[in-house]
């Protein structure tokens, strides 16, 4: 194999995978280990800029180098963030297979009219100065989105985290009375706006949650004046598509995919 395709692979990433988690490549790409999130024998491969068609992955047998670094630290399977059409396809080349399927929506902030969510449904903003949680606030928010979303899909502590940080500007805002039952995380960078997660109970769904919730998102991100909008959801979650139908959302020509193998399915 030529030696530039090896060139960006950090020089610790072997020390680093002691921990089994690090950096396993740095370019056009940044690719970090550590566990799924409620699976310690599954990794987790975060692939930072992996949306962008124009940034690539590396050639397929250095992502083979990754799955032997990952194997030496004990993991049995590895699974990726979402990644667009051109690096599944570099994936698959590398023995991966998609597992989830992921439509990209998005709409143009306009003067439309969107309405303030009743007061009764007590919308609060629970995200304090320095993009953190309090911790209590925390736990109900992975429990919220455990129950949303199950123990396959669910964020933990550290991706929690890592959604209020995606962007450069970042909010939490919950529903609920005495007690949060639903929240929606949403940021903004260089004037595009993310809705990163939006999570209801499932006891409380069909309420009106989730419309207060996409509301008062799409307000705030009005407010900081973006122009645009972008979301993603599973592409059979017909209970979301129609949520963000209500608010103008249309799918864009490419979607994405979540990325799985086992690591020693050979290299």
């Amino acid at each position: 194999m030529v030696d530039h395709q090896r060139r960006y692979r950090s020089p610790v990433a072997s020390t680093v995978l002691l921990r089994r988690s690090g950096v396993l490549w740095t370019g056009p790409v940044t690719v970090r280990v550590r566990p799924w999130p409620h699976r310690n024998d599954m990794a987790y491969l975060i692939l930072s800029g992996a949306h962008d068609e124009g940034s690539a992955l590396p050639h397929p047998d250095v992502i083979a180098d990754w799955m032997r670094e990952l194997a030496t630290v004990g993991y049995q399977s590895v699974r990726t963030t979402a990644v667009a059409p051109a690096n599944a396809a570099r994936l698959a080349q590398a023995g991966f297979a998609a597992c989830q399927e992921l439509d990209l929506l998005s709409v143009v902030i306009d003067d439309a009219v969107v309405e303030q969510p009743p007061n009764d449904l007590g919308i609060r903003s629970a995200i304090t100065i320095g993009r953190r949680l309090f911790p209590s606030t925390a736990k109900r928010l992975e429990d919220i989105d455990r129950r949303s979303f199950g123990d396959e899909w669910s964020l933990d502590a550290v991706s929690l985290r890592e959604a209020l940080r995606a962007t450069h500007v970042s909010a939490v805002f919950t529903v609920g009375n005495s007690r949060p039952h639903g929240f929606v995380i949403v940021g903004h960078t260089r004037g595009i706006g993310y809705v990163q997660r939006l999570a209801v109970a499932p006891d409380h769904q069909r309420r009106g949650s989730g419309t207060a919730l996409m509301a008062v998102a799409y307000r705030w991100l009005r407010r900081h004046r973006c122009s645009q909008i972008v979301v993603n959801t599973e592409t059979d979650n017909h209970a979301a598509l129609g949520l963000y139908a209500k608010f103008g959302f249309r799918r864009l020509p490419n979607g994405l995919s979540v990325m799985q193998r086992d690591v020693q399915a050979g290299y």
